[in-house]
């Protein structure tokens, strides 16, 4: 249990670390590029991206499994790691390719040929991502270390080189680069956890479970990272700059609700594989995310406006219909990585969760077809929080199916009821103030308050009481 609360802390510093530094970049990015510069950059960015998904196959939720359970056995470990490094190293570079086929042949991405090549290094360096090692052997401390370095080196930069509308191609290699420099980090770091070798090795008997993992990454891809790419081939890039304000907004809390169940995924892994079936860390996990993503929801629900003026800008106030919509992120997904991978992944069931992405895709295909030439951003939005909740659905009914593990439902309609107090809290800042940012520090205030005590002195909640509990500790001491 120690183990698991250190890893928890060190992975709430990297979530708050996520949190904090795009909103404080994200600011300054937004109102200098404007939404076009911002879609431009963000278009290439995710268009490469979805070619590193391809290339790493399945690797990170595979590999992440599969060190989890030879984490003590050091010749297994360096066979292990040795062969889907080698793996990954040879689709990056057929990925690259095919990448480079399609710049090529495609009118549209030639518009701003610097950008998707520059965008290039991402996918050919891709396999050097091997945070699914650490995260196999628990070693959340690392992971964490490495991103607060990069991300204050990366802040420093781009202060001095983004400056004016037209630096486009500065803010997008800059952003590529500190993700290389994350990636190099990991590769040395990892010489002192494993021993590499690319002798005798089997990459074969791989294939067959990656290729499972395979398939339902790319159909996940498809509407977590493809969505900001369906606007750019769909609609503009004032569209796409709007579609990743509204995201990016919608997406800060995400982290910290999945902060948990990360920390948790290799013992899942673990306790499945040693046959214990209703594993009891699934019913916190389960409480935690509703406990976060309700009242998380409906605040960015409510202070839609106010997020976007103070962290985007008066040029993006039309983003504010996908904020709403996108507001309901949190808890889906938070909810689906719950059933989809600490539980039916975990357990080895990934023909599962490929069936309940598949159908994710095929209706996150025909909605984004449908209505983001006529909806835009808007469009997206209601196409991918229609997706994400469907999915949630569909893995929750496969974890039952499965495995019979009932979660306490009750908890989500106890925690809505009680977010509904933010409605009046939310109207009565708005009332008596008129600056956005005084409007948001009031609420949030407010609310997280009132949401605290309640939850502490009526609902008798664990984590509050325990967090109150381990203050009182250290103040003691």
């Amino acid at each position: 249990m120690a183990s698991v609360k250190r890893n928890f802390l060190f992975n709430i510093l990297l979530v708050v670390s996520n949190i904090v530094f795009p909103v404080l970049v994200f600011p300054y990015i937004a109102r200098i590029l404007g939404p076009q510069g911002l879609g431009n950059a963000h278009f290439a960015l995710q268009f490469s991206k979805y070619f590193v998904t391809t290339a790493s196959l399945g690797i990170p939720i595979y590999g992440m499994r599969e060190v989890a359970k030879v984490k003590n056995k050091k010749a297994k470990l360096n066979k292990l790691v040795s062969e889907l490094l080698l793996l990954n190293i040879i689709t990056a570079f057929i990925s690259t390719l095919v990448y480079i086929i399609v710049l090529y042949s495609s009118g549209t991405l030639q518009q701003n040929t610097d950008l998707f090549a520059i965008a290039a290094l991402q996918v050919l360096l891709g396999f050097l991502a091997i945070d699914w090692l650490f995260a196999g052997l628990e070693d959340f401390k690392i992971i964490t270390i490495r991103s607060l370095v990069i991300r204050v080196i990366t802040v420093v930069f781009l202060l001095l080189f983004v400056k004016t509308e037209g630096d486009v191609f500065p803010y997008l290699l800059i952003s590529i680069l500190s993700i290389l420099s994350g990636h190099l980090w990991n590769l040395f770091y990892a010489f002192t956890k494993v021993t590499f070798s690319f002798s005798n090795l089997n990459l074969s008997h791989h294939l067959k479970p990656i290729f499972i993992i395979f398939l339902m990454n790319v159909c996940i891809a498809m509407y977590t990272i493809f969505d900001t790419v369906w606007v750019g081939f769909l609609s503009t890039a004032t569209a796409v700059g709007m579609y990743i304000s509204a995201v990016k907004l919608s997406k800060i809390g995400i982290p910290i609700v999945s902060a948990l169940g990360t920390v948790l995924l290799p013992r899942s892994a673990r306790t499945f594989a040693a046959n214990i079936q209703n594993p009891i860390h699934l019913q916190t996990s389960f409480n935690f995310i509703v406990d976060l993503a309700i009242p998380i929801g409906v605040g960015m629900f409510l202070l839609a406006p106010e997020l976007l003026m103070v962290f985007s800008g008066d040029a993006f106030t039309d983003a504010l219909t996908a904020m709403r919509l996108l507001s309901f992120l949190p808890l889906c997904i938070g909810l689906s990585n719950l059933f989809g991978m600490q539980i039916l992944s975990a357990s080895g069931n990934d023909k599962l969760v490929l069936k309940s992405v598949f159908i994710g895709m095929l209706v996150n295909i025909i909605l984004n077809v449908f209505l983001v030439p006529t909806f835009a951003h808007d469009g997206a939005a209601f196409s991918i929080v229609v997706t994400e909740g469907l999915v949630t659905l569909i893995t929750y009914y496969f974890a039952y199916q499965k495995f019979s593990i009932k979660f306490n439902l009750s908890r989500m309609v106890k925690d809505f009821l009680l977010c509904l107090i933010f409605v009046p809290i939310v109207w009565v800042c708005k009332v008596m103030f008129n600056i956005p940012s005084l409007i948001i520090i009031t609420s949030l205030t407010s609310c997280a308050m009132v949401y605290l005590i309640t939850q502490y002195a009526v609902f008798k909640n664990e984590f509050v009481q325990q967090a109150i509990v381990t203050v009182k500790n250290k103040i003691l001491k």
